[in-house]
């Protein structure tokens, strides 16, 4: 059994080679509609030094027949007869014309899709680390997103994927299902190129089926996804605006070592629980996956309580007869 000491020394060097490979791998991902778009494209364009006058003609020199007014409470868009312009094909059209300009002033990195779910549009890209001053901007800012941290880490076995990665993710508020937003489809290969192909399927798979058995409440205190392919996945959501920034890897990293060490207590060393009293283990779930098999589901909690079960009913003197 591994003592106190060895315990300390593995997980910090956990620690260290976790927070070394998500600075060198960090990874941002927008999944926004187009009004949150519109607000952080105002928002930049303000402050480049443009006044809200430029800007409506910028955007009416990208889109042509629709029109950018602002109003006392924000911003509304507009047709040819000043009529407010909202549908699907004018959310894809204002999407494609703004994304296009991130790209252009390198706020959006590499390529962007528009996806459509359940009815809403939405535009996918990966953004640069700007981009997370002017999300936080006080007046054209995306309301209530749900942010979602993400970290795919090796424990040391190099061999299983290029190092880690860790993804702070950015989804306008509204979204429902976030096993859309971990399907393969939503693009995740374009975003993570340094992971091999096993273990971002797994992770993929691992993430979505916890989303879908627990939603996305369930992993506000955090939750540790494990399989077969040498590596872990962490996931800790309900983070705001206010954690984006310099701060928010380290806060994350020291949290996700602290789940590690959590459950693996749980599993393995059962005594100290029974010793210490029942780990409080509140949302904390495990769940392993497969590239090929299921995917497995376990609040900790029941799996601590079944494990002191059965170290009582060892420990428990027998009657003689």
């Amino acid at each position: 059994m591994e003592n106190r000491a060895q315990s300390a020394s593995r997980y910090l060097a956990l620690k260290k080679q976790l927070h070394q490979d998500f600075t060198e791998n960090q990874v941002d991902v927008y999944a926004l509609n187009a009004s949150d778009l519109t607000k952080i494209w105002i928002a930049d364009h303000l402050d480049r030094g443009l006044s809200e006058l430029q800007i409506s003609a910028k955007f009416e020199e990208l889109l042509g027949e629709q029109a950018l007014e602002f109003t006392q409470n924000g911003f509304q868009i507009v047709d040819a007869h000043g009529a407010t312009a909202i549908s699907i094909a004018m959310d894809s059209k204002v999407m494609i014309a703004l994304g296009s300009d991130m790209k252009r002033s390198g706020n959006l990195l590499g390529a962007f899709r528009t996806s459509v779910h359940n009815g809403k549009q939405y535009i996918i890209f990966k953004g640069n680390h700007r981009l997370r001053t002017t999300i936080r901007g006080t007046r054209y800012r995306i309301n209530n997103p749900t942010i979602v941290k993400l970290g795919i880490g090796t424990e040391g076995l190099k061999a299983a994927a290029k190092g880690g990665v860790y993804v702070a993710l950015v989804v306008s508020a509204g979204v429902n299902g976030f096993a859309w937003v971990f399907d393969e489809e939503f693009g995740w290969r374009d975003f993570l190129r340094n992971m091999a192909e096993d273990v971002l399927k797994a992770a993929l798979a691992a993430v979505a089926g916890f989303f879908a058995a627990k939603g996305i409440a369930a992993a506000g205190a955090g939750a540790l996804v494990a399989y077969g392919v040498g590596a872990f996945v962490a996931i800790v959501s309900g983070w705001g605006l206010s954690d984006i920034g310099p701060q928010d890897l380290e806060l994350f990293v020291e949290k996700i070592v602290r789940l590690r060490r959590q459950y693996s207590t749980v599993i393995n060393d059962p005594k100290t629980i029974l010793r210490n009293g029942r780990l409080k283990a509140e949302d904390a779930v495990i769940c392993t996956a497969s590239v090929t098999g299921g995917i497995l589901i376990e609040h900790v909690a029941r799996n601590v309580q079944m494990r002191i079960n059965e170290l009582v009913r060892r420990l428990k003197p027998t009657r003689a007869y």
